[in-house]
């Protein structure tokens, strides 16, 4: 499906949320891997943005959020994520 429609978002983050359960460490690199190629399909979908700032390590989550907001002019999914971070 993500190859007929390699603009839905929704669709690589199901893809990228399936490899980071599969197979452990390997699992979660090939997460990254397939994240990297959906921002670059799908630069401002900001639920992929999301998705990166909850799965980043804790170090890198202010520079990613940061990023995402800028991206992503405010998506409500980015916003959201980044609250999270205050909440914790």
């Amino acid at each position: 499906a993500r190859f007929k429609l390699p603009g839905g978002p929704a669709l690589w983050l199901a893809a990228c949320r399936t490899e980071r359960r599969s197979a452990g460490e390997e699992g979660a690199k090939a997460a990254e891997l397939l994240m990297a190629k959906a921002l670059q399909q799908c630069p401002g979908a900001g639920e992929l943005w999301a998705e990166v700032i909850r799965t980043a390590p804790r170090p890198q989550r202010k520079a990613k959020s940061v990023e995402a907001l800028k991206r992503c002019n405010n998506d409500p999914h980015v916003v959201c994520a980044v609250a999270s971070l205050f909440a914790a």
